[in-house]
């Protein structure tokens, strides 16, 4: 910010006129001055807009010299030349600077420090009244500076009440502790730990009521604020209550100030219920999922097992019939000849697309070979096909751990399925790319294209409003096992769209559900 523009802020120009004309009003009863005021008021207004300029620039150290020769510009006029016009001003300048409201309070206690060392060396130049005048001058300051004070002190004062009765009245269990030990709580801690409120959680561990296989990364997260002086996010715990019971706590941290040094701040939110929601949910979902694949199943089966066979009888039927016709002459024997040939590639068509239809349904071999074969042969299968239009495909499938469930197995299918019969439908691409990979935590499928690409919106709900369902499908078939679906696409870019899905814990940490509410993780 531009000191011009600074000195507009704490001393606005109207005010700034005001005090040049309070000044002159003095001079002008004391000293019967003759001069005519709109000239001496032009003057003096310079002088004071270059002395206040200089005194609010409290980063630039005071030059001795300038400051003098900016007393003896006031001094050399023969009719401003006295004290009473520096006390006068002082006085007004100071009671404007300590009611503005745009100085904090260091800021404040600096102009003003810098205005008594200013006004020192102003006043050398009278040199008769020099000594009073700065004595008088500083305990003015020193009076100033000490109402200023008390009253900052009784504004943080009033301030700290207030927020006490925020923090005691929150929802939310606040702590503060430091590297573990706890310093406050407010009364929802102590209802949340199903303790009362008498404060003996103070000087305890903040590990006591936590799960043991929490504390190695909430000491992680500890040492993250402590250390680095930054926030972590929002994480899920679950916290033994005094009773013995167990209940999900939503945790934020983040570092604050607490009686001169730096503490950590705990805000806590049980979530106990909205955790039996979402499993509830997740049930459902996996419920309503199951229930699709065996109505695939029973679909497939049944065009499979009635449908077809029907279209396969028709079709020997339609082959016989034309046996027949070549042994006889009868009249147009040609000619129903070729109308039989016609149905009967018709009739192969539709068995081949049904076929299809079936293998769509029903994946070949998921549960006799496996994740990577059974899409590996789904993937060739549809490769010959899009070579036939000039599309290349390039698979990279790695190998599933051996205990993957078979609803993650099956959701990876599937999304495999809907992600390339998207591109090969609506990106009009040269090359797709699907890769399939684990690590210990999750598995991420990736199909990617060359295509026309596309605007994608912000909310992927917004695609069934569009008419895109089959990527709402896959999002939501990701999201009943836990995963999540990521697009990145632009006009002419290509998409590329990956699923990323947690894999089961190992062990007795299987039971574990870090979740972080942040959609960096």
């Amino acid at each position: 910010m531009s000191v011009k523009r600074q000195l507009d802020q704490v001393v606005p120009p109207e005010q700034r006129l005001e005090i040049a004309r309070g000044v002159l009003r003095l001079v002008r009863r004391r000293l019967f001055i003759d001069r005519p005021a709109p000239d001496i008021l032009a003057q003096f207004q310079v002088w004071l807009d270059e002395m206040l300029t200089y005194l609010l620039d409290v980063d630039a150290p005071i030059d001795e010299e300038y400051v003098t020769a900016l007393g003896q510009t006031l001094i050399n006029d023969q009719h401003l030349a006295t004290p009473i016009v520096l006390e006068e001003t002082q006085t007004r300048v100071l009671d404007a600077l300590l009611a503005s409201p745009a100085l904090e309070r260091e800021q404040r206690e600096a102009v003003l420090a810098r205005c008594i060392r200013m006004w020192a060396i102003i006043n050398r130049a009278f040199e008769d009244t020099r000594e009073k005048w700065i004595l008088e001058r500083q305990a003015s300051i020193q009076e100033a500076l000490f109402r200023s004070r008390q009253h900052i002190e009784e504004q943080l004062r009033e301030s700290e009440a207030r927020y006490r009765s925020l923090v005691e009245l929150s929802p939310d269990a606040i702590i503060l502790h430091r590297n573990g030990t706890i310093l406050y709580a407010n009364q929802t801690t102590y209802h949340m730990f199903g303790l009362q409120p008498d404060g003996s959680l103070v000087g305890t561990s903040i590990y006591t009521s936590l799960k043991p296989e929490y504390h190695d990364l909430v000491r992680q997260r500890v040492q993250q604020v402590q250390q680095h002086g930054r926030k972590v996010p929002t994480m899920r715990e679950v916290l033994r209550r005094a009773d013995g019971t167990e209940i999900h706590i939503e945790v934020a941290a983040a570092p604050v100030m607490y009686k001169g040094e730096q503490v950590v701040m705990v805000v806590a939110r049980d979530v106990t219920e909205r955790v039996r929601v979402e499993e509830e949910l997740n049930e459902a979902r996996a419920r309503l999922a199951q229930a699709q694949e065996q109505e695939r199943l029973r679909l497939a089966q049944e065009l499979h097992d009635d449908v077809i066979q029907s279209l396969v009888v028709m079709r020997y039927t339609v082959q016989t019939t034309r046996n027949l016709l070549r042994s006889c002459d009868a009249p147009f024997a040609a000619e129903v000849q070729e109308a039989l040939q016609s149905l009967q590639e018709q009739i192969r068509e539709v068995t081949d697309t049904l076929r299809s239809y079936v293998r769509e349904l029903r994946p070949a071999g998921l549960h006799e070979l496996g994740l990577k074969e059974a899409l590996q042969g789904y993937l060739e299968r549809v490769a010959e096909s899009a070579m036939e239009k000039g599309v290349h495909l390039h698979i990279s499938l790695q190998d599933p751990p051996s205990s993957l469930p078979e609803p993650l197995a099956l959701t990876i299918f599937r999304a495999a399925q809907e992600g390339v019969r998207n591109a090969l439908m609506h990106a009009d691409p040269t090359h797709v790319w699907i890769s399939l990979r684990f690590d210990d935590a999750r598995a991420v499928l990736c199909v990617r294209d060359d295509g026309v690409g596309f605007n994608a919106p912000e909310q992927l709900s917004e695609f069934a409003l569009q008419d895109h369902f089959g990527l709402v499908g896959i999002q939501e078939r990701a999201a009943w096992v836990g995963g999540t679906l990521h697009i990145d696409s632009a006009p002419g870019k290509g998409t590329v769209l990956e699923v990323r899905l947690p894999l089961p814990s190992k062990g007795a940490k299987s039971a574990l559900s870090h979740t972080f509410i942040e959609e960096s993780r």
